[in-house]
């Protein structure tokens, strides 16, 4: 009995480890991806309309950007290759080696004058963009590593899958649901105590902040800026992302499930405490 006592338990841990790297992994890669892929944002400032565009007449017309280097008056109006320039900074700082999130760009239309040696970013962003290139380098890391031990696992599972047949749907529904709920909880918490002042909108992305940010307020407020920035990367385009992800996320959730469902059914016939039992039988 004592020999069973630790397999009881890695079972049990094996399958909810394997709900929570499902979950994790299905969220992290493919938002990693999209947020290095110059292709997403081509789509999505074409989507959002920050492309030009050309009217009845045959005139370009521009998509004003406001806040340039986070200043409060200075308007812009980016051409097509412009804008994919400043993706393709934001990429390679996020994902590659350069240390300043800095930009400086020529021939800029500035309120109606071409300038050089325009400053895009203001220090707000700059330095906000330093906090998300470290969670994306975190993210990255953990990708690996988490891949690697759900590999391990599933092949734990497999092996055990005639002891562990009837624990995975119960633990694996046990695990979502308690998420489900704890979720749940944060957004009745975060709604019942928000600011007056504040949109319900606001107060989850301030909470949320402080799940990613913990300890660190001065993180928090300063998530909150007008710059370049947030008038390039629109809430529009964030939600494209995070539906994007959803639909990933179900789709990995939903071949989980399925999986369970074949291990569950498939080795129930295929038991290999049937035969010992038969032969104790005689039969």
């Amino acid at each position: 009995m004592k020999r069973k006592l630790p397999f009881a338990f890695f079972d049990r841990a094996a399958i909810i480890l394997i709900s929570l790297l499902i979950l994790l992994l299905s969220a992290v890669i493919p938002a990693l991806s999209l947020a290095s892929s110059p292709a997403f944002y081509h789509r999505q400032f074409e989507r959002t309309g920050l492309y030009a565009t050309v009217d009845a007449m045959g005139r370009t017309e521009y998509h004003p950007i406001h806040y340039i280097g986070g200043e409060y008056g200075r308007t812009a109006t980016f051409t097509d290759a412009q804008l994919d320039e400043i993706a393709d900074h934001i990429i390679a700082f996020c994902f590659g080696d350069k240390e300043s999130f800095a930009l400086t760009m020529d021939g800029v239309t500035i309120n109606g004058v071409r300038e050089d040696g325009v400053q895009i970013f203001g220090e707000e962003a700059i330095v906000h963009m330093a906090d998300v290139k470290a969670l994306f380098t975190l993210g990255t890391v953990f990708c690996y590593v988490g891949s690697f031990v759900l590999i391990g696992l599933i092949v734990y599972v497999i092996w055990r899958r005639y002891a562990v047949r009837r624990l995975l749907l119960r633990y694996t529904l046990g695990f979502y649901l308690s998420l489900l709920s704890i979720a749940g909880l944060f957004l009745l918490v975060t709604w019942i105590f928000k600011e007056p002042h504040r949109s319900f909108t606001n107060e989850l992305w301030r909470n949320l902040h402080l799940l990613f940010f913990a300890f660190q307020p001065e993180k928090i407020e300063g998530s909150f800026f007008s710059d370049t920035l947030t008038q390039i990367l629109t809430l529009d385009l964030f939600m494209s992302a995070v539906i994007t992800v959803v639909l990933i996320i179900l789709g990995a959730l939903a071949l989980w499930f399925f999986t369970i469902f074949v291990l569950r059914y498939k080795t129930r016939s295929e038991s290999p405490i049937a035969v010992p039992i038969s032969r104790v039988h005689g039969s």
